[in-house]
């Protein structure tokens, strides 16, 4: 952080937050008389690069969304480690949730919600060649959990977030974070991820589940729910969500018992 701030003349400002695994910190700086917004991600050379490393950058074509902008960036190397830093606007609105996954009921707006579905509304026909999922990686990761259980071959892909939880939203307004997975999914990841992440707090897991039922209850709807939750297994190895595997396990059942 100290070097990155150094480079791009930077001066931080408050303690600096840690995000997933402390893979990446972060923190608000000024540069001159503006504030800013500067993160840095460090991985082994052999992961520093591809979609996931330069997400966010990309997402700077995406301008119908409520987003951060990406205004300079630098990377550099130290031993076998590969570091990535990017200024970017600063979000004055907090996070919904401190944690990925909604632990108490947060106070949102109609407003709120009707700027949550025009950004996904956008989102979803913004053309990209990005893949947040592929067909194989879709049909191991559901074959992984649920066997022959859930047929895998998705039948509509379109763009998503790809890791929209309640960390990766803001309030009172309502800004997307985090664009390091964004890409072509299959339809309903995003909702799917957001329900998921909603589970320990049933009004507002319900809002979700009868204000998108259309979209959750579809063939594809119902596959990216179980994606969701594989991949959520498959961080909870990890240690991650100890309180949602039990809900998750249960609403699995419920989608390949129909």
């Amino acid at each position: 952080m100290l070097t990155a701030a150094r480079r791009l003349n930077c001066t931080i400002h408050g303690t600096p937050v840690y995000g997933w695994h402390d893979r990446t910190i972060a923190a608000k700086v000024t540069v001159d008389s503006g504030t800013f917004w500067l993160r840095v991600v460090s991985e082994l050379v052999s992961w520093a690069s591809g979609n996931f490393w330069e997400g966010n950058a990309a997402s700077s074509d995406i301008t119908s969304v409520p987003k951060p902008e990406v205004l300079n960036m630098l990377e550099w190397g130290h031993r076998d480690r590969r570091f990535r830093a990017e200024l970017l606007t600063y979000i004055s609105p907090s996070p919904v949730s401190a944690s990925q996954e909604l632990l108490a009921e947060p106070d949102l707006t109609d407003e709120w919600w009707r700027t949550f579905d025009s950004a996904l509304e956008s989102l979803a026909g913004h053309p990209t060649d990005r893949a947040a999922y592929s067909q194989l990686e879709t049909t191991r990761r559901l074959r992984a959990y649920f066997a022959d259980r859930v047929d895998p071959a998705v039948t509509y892909w379109h763009t998503a977030h790809a890791d929209l939880h309640w960390n990766n939203l803001t309030a009172p307004d309502c800004v997307l974070l985090d664009w390091e997975s964004w890409g072509q999914a299959p339809f309903g990841y995003d909702i799917a991820t957001l329900y998921c992440h909603s589970l320990l707090v049933p009004g507002v897991a319900e809002r979700i589940r009868r204000g998108y039922a259309e979209i959750l209850d579809s063939p594809d709807g119902v596959r990216s729910q179980l994606l969701v939750i594989a991949r959520i297994f498959d961080r909870s190895i990890l240690g991650d969500y100890p309180d949602l595997v039990l809900p998750l396990h249960r609403l699995a059942d419920q989608l390949v018992g129909r």
